[in-house]
């Protein structure tokens, strides 16, 4: 009943492969590689009234205003959505290619190191994931998702104080980051702190009652902490938000509340 930081993120393109904003996210994307920048903006705006919560529209809107403000050149653009294409299909590989290419032309871009940065977190690369969000929160040191996502890779490196330190960080700049309360919680059950576990997820479920992830997360805490028909609760919930819950989680759960009885 353990859930890591690392599974929420890689799961955030496969477990969703069919949520609605994620595919008009997708929609956009697809324009945004064609340089039908006017068309992507619309899907991007779209996704984001979907999912308030959608860091990727949010971030690619800022790819877009840069390109009209002339920030950023029209083939950083291209290049930044072609990696994009690659990334939302799980090839990490192909997408780290067109985000060297981002960086190579704007070495500068901190959008570009949190997305390969990703992409590397993805394939198990943590050190270099670090080393990008590192680069992209010394670019903009307000950058909430690029916290979080270094939060992500400690985590996964077993640095759980480096951890909890980048998850609160992104807190601090985004009090309604859910994922980071989500992530910050998954990690106190890990290190046995319960109680502040339960606290952090249900603040993430308080700002996005629809967060699978969370709602799993502190099941794992409560199932931790020997409460085990709230378990139960938030895993069915979990499992009815989409998250991909295995039977034998839930069959279990049950045994557990039987002999309780």
């Amino acid at each position: 009943m353990k859930r890591l930081a690392l599974a929420v993120v890689v799961a955030l393109v496969s477990v969703y492969a069919t949520y609605p904003p994620l595919q008009i996210l997708t929609n956009g994307v697809d324009y945004a590689a064609q340089g039908r920048f006017e068309e992507a903006k619309e899907e991007f705006e779209k996704a984001l009234n979907a999912s308030p919560f959608l860091g990727s529209a949010r971030d690619s809107l800022k790819i877009i205003d840069d390109l009209t403000q002339r920030k950023i050149a029209r083939e950083v653009a291209i290049h930044f959505f072609k990696g994009a294409t690659h990334v939302l299909k799980e090839q990490w590989d192909e997408g780290i290619t067109q985000y060297d290419k981002v960086l190579e032309l704007n070495p500068r871009y901190a959008i570009a190191y949190r997305t390969r940065g990703f992409a590397y977190c993805c394939k198990g690369k943590y050190d270099q994931a670090i080393s990008d969000f590192t680069k992209a929160v010394e670019l903009n040191p307000r950058y909430a998702d690029a916290y979080f996502l270094r939060g992500v890779a400690y985590c996964s490196k077993g640095k759980y104080d480096q951890a909890i330190s980048d998850f609160s960080k992104a807190i601090e700049i985004n009090p309604r980051h859910a994922m980071a309360f989500s992530n910050r919680g998954a990690v106190h059950a890990e290190t046995g702190q319960y109680d502040k576990a339960i606290s952090d997820c249900t603040k993430a479920i308080e700002i996005n009652p629809r967060d699978a992830f969370a709602h799993y997360n502190r099941g794992g805490a409560y199932y931790l902490n020997g409460e085990h028909y709230k378990s139960y609760k938030d895993v069915h919930k979990a499992q009815s938000l989409g998250y991909p819950v295995p039977p034998e989680i839930l069959k279990a759960l049950r045994k557990a509340i039987e002999r309780q009885i």
